[in-house]
């Protein structure tokens, strides 16, 4: 397991599940996510073991599959319908909620909500795996670099949403597997920032300001690092 800034995951993941439940008390708690990370859950469990692997990938120069997507959605989605159903994430779920777990979807969202027709999710979500791999295969980037394709790729896999639930989750657990990649401290989203300052971001109609904000949860000055 590489080494990280086990605070700085633990805030990630914190507020990255309070911007999801619906009762925040639901939610792990900052200690237990501290707990978990510490441990470095195997076998790959929750949101906490979605982001070791996440980690491990990046430190290992590893490309992104979209089983890896899959893997992610599953771990963090299984666990976020546990804390709320009060079981545990191992025990069989219902069928109704088990289809949406692990698999991208087969039907479209409720209107209004962001995300295309189902039909083009295949296209679109192999196009974004290959956006990845032909980007983080090069080398000659700088930090500016990485954190505007970061962005713009959220605000891509988001304008998809290729599952059912835990989109939001696992674009951004993307976003620092890229920051990761390249060794730069990953992104913490402050989840009483939302509504006021993420969800206009990744709305917006072009990528400037989701660009700014991804800026604004990294620490103060990383965006001026050049790579050698």
């Amino acid at each position: 397991m590489p080494a990280f800034d086990l605070e700085r995951a633990a805030r990630f993941i914190y507020h990255s599940n309070l911007m999801e439940f619906e009762d925040s008390r639901l939610a792990p708690p900052l200690d237990e996510i501290r707990r978990q990370l510490a441990a470095n859950p195997r076998p790959l469990h929750g949101h906490a073991g979605s982001l070791c692997d996440v980690m491990e990938l990046a430190a290992d120069k590893m490309t992104l599959h979209r089983g890896d997507l899959r893997q992610w959605q599953r771990q963090v989605v299984r666990e976020h319908i546990a804390l709320e159903a009060g079981v545990k994430p191992e025990e069989s779920l219902p069928p109704e909620l088990a289809a949406k777990v692990g698999w991208e979807r087969d039907g479209n969202l409720s209107q209004g909500k962001i995300g295309v027709d189902h039909a083009q999710i295949d296209v679109l979500l192999e196009r974004f795996i290959q956006a990845h791999r032909k980007f983080l295969s090069e080398e000659a980037w700088s930090a500016p670099d990485v954190i505007d394709f970061a962005a713009d790729s959220h605000r891509v896999f988001e304008r998809i949403h290729p599952f059912w639930d835990g989109n939001g989750r696992i674009g951004r657990l993307a976003v620092n597997y890229i920051l990761a990649f390249y060794g730069l401290p990953i992104a913490v989203f402050p989840s009483d920032e939302r509504d006021s300052l993420y969800v206009p971001a990744v709305t917006a109609a072009d990528d400037g300001p989701m660009r700014a904000y991804l800026r604004r949860c990294l620490p103060e000055g990383v965006a001026a690092v050049g790579f050698p």
